[in-house]
């Protein structure tokens, strides 16, 4: 019998430590996917590179001072083959970012938080013979950003300034302009300020505003108004038990740089997105193991932005819904918890309407735990808004998703887990081209179906020495990050999975090393 698994590949080291003053962070995480099948046994090739590290130094000034420094870097490569349009696709996706933060505590009452953040985001995107797909990036990001806090009994008010900058590297002639190629660049102001009002022992009101001064150059193809926005909310604690509230929110969007840059669905003349949503809540603890929660919401976007096949566009919209959930202890060793929630959704010039959100959505948990084991069942049904134009747009329009764990730790210092995925090795899609007009019968993108992961944890003592290696390890695997990197395909064979973590502790210094072979519960979307 051949699992329809997905293979991963994982090894993951984490290093943190503290010297008087002085604390770091350090971290490096590797991944490799292979092919997966789905639960009708279709094998889906597509092969995964994934790497992260970082670094991050904190330093306290004094007990109410403290900064900090943290660099992170993730880079993917990915290839396989896309059989909706019968191409091999490549790709690869890079960010670095640099963070400084200077935490000030002024007295019991006021504080203040400033933060730096540089980051940088490349990517591309292609497939053989079908130019329509090929796409690149190429972002540089700035955003400062300094907070005050005013706290006293009855107030908790917040304001500051944000500021943020995008530049598009690659210099190029936009869509939806008739200009020459050139660097686009964008920014934006905002300044807010919020108090949370304790008016009495038992009722809250929030309020907030904030202002967004936007602006473009390079090419502009749409003037980037500026916007106010409003919140408020309103909470009554009726009893111990019962917590009433009710509120209404604005929000204002900037269009993302890829959604104004990019080459094929990019749109120069974009404007910003804004709207409001109203929210209506209660929740009861009957008691101490027995919690119920409602809430209802109402979201109207004036104006949207949306993807069509032209590219993307302003829209208008609104969605409304409620979610209920109810969390419970049973007994000593059992807790569980289920939910219901329902959606309506529409916006013109999009794909709501093909199914693409749901209609309703069960969710339920079960776990156990008594002395050395764990165990779990939990999942979710899908009840999808069916779209009589296309009524075999997925391949199920309401399915169940069950998945299951389980957990023996003999020791203190071992613990031994396995869980599945998909139990039922469930055959389903988040994404379909069958709902567009080139699209076939099962023309979809589907889901893994079941996988296992069987690991065991192990924790000991470590001698303070170690870090020496540790440091050297990460030294050359960030050195490898900056290589040129290849993609190899692995034969899956049996295709079972297998995994070990060892957390290493000094007086001083934590180190945890997570080696694993798994298949992944989910595919990753190359797009």
């Amino acid at each position: 019998y051949e699992i329809p698994l997905r293979l991963v590949g994982s090894e993951m080291c984490i290093e943190t430590g503290r010297q008087g003053k002085l604390g770091y962070h350090v971290y490096y995480d590797d991944k490799h996917s292979g092919d997966f099948k789905d639960g009708s046994g279709k094998k889906w090739q597509s092969d995964i590179d994934s790497k992260s590290v970082g670094l991050k130094v904190n330093y306290d000034i004094t007990a109410d001072h403290k900064l900090s420094l943290s660099y992170d870097r993730t880079k993917s490569d990915f290839n396989g083959y896309d059989y909706i349009y019968h191409n091999n696709y490549r790709g690869d996706y890079k960010n670095d970012s640099i963070t400084f933060k200077d935490d000030l505590t002024l007295s019991d009452k006021w504080s203040n938080s400033f933060t730096y953040r540089r980051s940088n985001t490349e990517g591309q995107y292609a497939q053989n013979n079908h130019t329509l797909f090929n796409a690149d990036a190429d972002y540089t990001y700035d955003f400062i950003s300094d907070q005050v806090t005013y706290l006293t009994n009855r107030h908790n008010v917040v304001f500051g300034v944000d500021y943020a900058h995008g530049k598009d590297n690659a210099a190029k002639a936009l869509v939806g302009t008739s200009g020459k190629p050139a660097n686009f660049k964008m920014k934006n102001t905002s300044y807010y300020v919020q108090d949370d009002w304790k008016i009495i022992p038992h009722v809250t009101l929030s309020g907030g505003l904030r202002y967004d001064r936007p602006s473009n150059s390079g090419q502009t193809g749409a003037t980037l108004e500026s916007h106010t926005s409003k919140s408020y909310k309103l909470s009554w604690d009726i009893t111990d038990k019962d917590i009433l509230y009710a509120g209404r929110s604005d929000f204002f969007i900037l269009p993302s740089m890829y959604q104004l840059t990019n080459r094929q669905y990019g749109n120069a003349s974009l404007k910003p997105a804004y709207g409001r949503t109203s929210t209506i809540g209660y929740s009861k603890s009957f008691d101490d193991y027995n919690i119920f929660t409602f809430n209802w919401f109402e979201t109207k976007t004036e104006r949207g932005i949306g993807l069509t096949a032209a590219g993307y566009v302003n829209t208008k919209g609104m969605s409304r819904g409620w979610n209920a959930q109810f969390m419970t202890q049973l007994g000593e060793h059992w807790n569980a918890n289920i939910g219901w929630g329902h959606l309506y959704q529409y916006e013109d010039e999009d794909t709501y309407s093909y199914g693409y959100s749901p209609k309703d959505l069960a969710t339920f948990a079960v776990y156990y735990d008594y002395a050395k084991v764990k165990a779990g069942l939990d999942g979710y049904y899908f009840f999808r808004r069916v779209n009589p134009n296309y009524p075999n747009g997925w391949p199920a329009d309401d399915y169940a998703i069950f998945n299951m764990s389980a957990s023996y730790a003999p020791t203190k210092n071992i613990n031994i887990y396995a869980k599945v995925n998909n139990l039922f090795d469930k055959m389903y899609s988040e994404r379909t081209h069958v709902i567009y007009a080139t699209g076939r019968p099962g023309d979809w993108y589907s889901m893994p179906g079941r996988s296992f992961v069987l690991g065991m944890q192990v924790t000991f003592n470590l001698n303070f020495s170690s870090l020496i290696f540790f440091i050297l390890s990460c030294g050359a695997a960030m050195a490898a990050l900056q290589q040129p990197q290849k993609t190899y395909k692995k034969q899956l064979g049996m295709r079972s999975a297998f995994g070990a973590v060892f957390t290493c502790n000094s007086l001083d210094h934590t180190i945890t090393c997570l080696l694993y072979t798994s298949p992944s519960p989910r595919d990753v979307e190359e797009s």
